[in-house]
């Protein structure tokens, strides 16, 4: 008998967003990377991640290869709270587009990474009065920088004073806080469907939760508004930790590196096309196993 005509397969109505990580999980893989970081070469480590953390042996060779390659890719110690590296890629875009494209490996979890990424755009156009290409992540942070500003700057756009401040300016006009609005007005069945048994499509609820928000904006005080600020300040950002986390990088010596001249050189090596890491090292980088700024020569 011929066989039967394939169903055409349907297409997915909505895919969800990404969840974003919180600090306290982000903090414990990155105490485990600076716990394993001296001893990627020691044969004890794979026994270890099979007894301790119930690996098999397969997934324990893979994890060792890939911190390994890591490693000897950057050049520098593997990243976590107390060691933040910067790697830099030179035309990064499509086809070879111009471009910097400047990878913050952070670690800290979407809780921060995000916020901390809105903070870094309203610096960026209070200071230059132009818009930021920043994509956040639950490990890092990728920012598509333009040629005439240096990559090891960016550290300083955002102080653990001023994050709160820089984050309410662009908080109200991202679309991570037109999705949270439309959760929150879809609660409270101010945007309803036109059927109980129908489903609403999702560029419908985007377009009536858009037209509800532009009309409530000049009410400061409106419920929904008030709660989707809630939603974003207090569930979803990890606002206490970004600000520690700040003020450790101001603390510590990870500002050295941007006016010594070994930084200097290794931008101009960036623009001719090679790729570079810079290693900004936190509050205890003063032991013998973390780099120094004048390793990057």
């Amino acid at each position: 008998m011929p066989p039967a005509p394939p169903k055409p397969a349907d297409l997915p109505f909505w895919k969800a967003d990404g969840g974003n990580r919180d600090f306290h999980f982000s903090e414990r893989i990155a105490g485990f990377l600076e716990r394993v970081n001296s001893r990627l070469d020691d044969p004890e480590l794979l026994s270890q991640l099979k007894r301790y953390h119930l690996m098999d042996e397969t997934s324990a060779q893979q994890l060792v290869a890939f911190l390994q390659r890591q490693r000897e890719v950057s050049g520098y110690q593997l990243p976590h709270r107390q060691h933040l590296v910067l790697e830099e890629r030179v035309n990064s875009g499509p086809d070879g587009y111009p471009g910097t494209q400047l990878i913050l490996h952070t670690l800290w979890g979407g809780c921060v990474n995000r916020p901390f990424a809105m903070a870094l755009e309203a610096a960026w156009d209070a200071r230059l009065d132009q818009r930021l290409e920043v994509y956040p992540s639950n490990n890092c942070i990728a920012v598509l920088l333009p040629d005439e500003f240096e990559s090891d700057e960016i550290l300083s756009l955002v102080t653990a004073a001023e994050f709160e401040s820089l984050l309410r300016k662009t908080l109200e006009s991202s679309a991570f806080f037109g999705a949270r609005f439309r959760e929150c007005s879809g609660r409270a069945l101010l945007v309803t469907k036109n059927r109980m048994n129908q489903r609403m499509p999702l560029w419908v609820s985007r377009l009536r939760s858009q037209k509800l928000l532009d009309t409530v904006m000049r009410f400061d005080d409106f419920p929904i508004l008030l709660e989707s600020w809630r939603t974003c300040l207090q569930d979803e950002f990890g606002l206490n930790a970004a600000k520690t986390l700040l003020a450790e990088m101001e603390s510590g010596p990870s500002h050295g590196p941007r006016s010594g001249p070994s930084a200097r050189a290794l931008s101009r090596r960036a623009w001719l096309g090679s790729r570079s890491t810079i290693s900004c090292t936190g509050r205890m980088s003063s032991r013998a196993d973390e780099p120094s700024s004048s390793a990057m020569t």
